[in-house]
């Protein structure tokens, strides 16, 4: 969870650079072409591998061979004026591939890092079912186990009943959560 926030800088980033690299200038004519169709697909791919849990779930490279594979679909049945190879072409095709591999990579780990966050807001916030307090009709029976138990290995035992007014849980559920994100924020 404490990457978190580095991994959001990073795709940040990484999208300020893949959406300005044909504005970059270096002392020359900008001589990078991407093709918008690479900008489309790097934009699809990153929402799609953050938001579909079945994407980010299985490896990443899973994930970057089947949107290169989309990727070169497009080049080999889309016959532009330019070639694939050749010059100038294949640095702009090496180009595309390495922005849009770093994308997927990012929005990867991205997304790891979400649903871990998610999980721990979760795990504070939320109560399990399973950790859920009985009533004490349904627990009568493990008490009466309890104070035998107590009683033969001769250790003291103590059995708190608690009834709970149905207007304090909510205040109660409140003031946890308004604790826990002044904690999370203070963090």
């Amino acid at each position: 969870m404490r990457n978190l926030r580095f991994s959001i800088l990073a795709l940040l980033v990484h999208l300020t650079l893949f959406f300005n690299i044909e504005r970059l200038n270096l002392g020359s004519d900008n001589a990078v072409n991407i093709q918008t169709f690479t900008y489309i697909l790097g934009i699809i791919a990153i929402v799609a591998v953050i938001s579909l849990r079945s994407l980010w779930q299985s490896s990443v490279y899973v994930s970057i061979v089947g949107w290169l594979g989309v990727y070169a679909l497009y080049k080999f049945f889309t016959f532009d004026q330019r070639p694939l190879f050749g010059g100038i072409y294949t640095y702009i095709l090496f180009t595309e591939m390495t922005l849009l591999v770093t994308g997927i990579w990012l929005a990867h780990h991205l997304a790891r890092q979400l649903f871990d966050f998610e999980e721990a807001v979760a795990n504070l916030t939320f109560i399990d079912s399973s950790r859920t307090v009985r009533r004490l009709n349904e627990a009568l029976e493990d008490i009466q186990t309890e104070f035998i138990r107590s009683r033969r290995y001769k250790s003291p035992l103590s059995v708190v009943v608690v009834e709970l007014e149905t207007g304090s849980i909510q205040t109660a559920l409140h003031r946890t959560v308004m604790e826990v994100q002044k904690a999370m924020m203070s963090r």
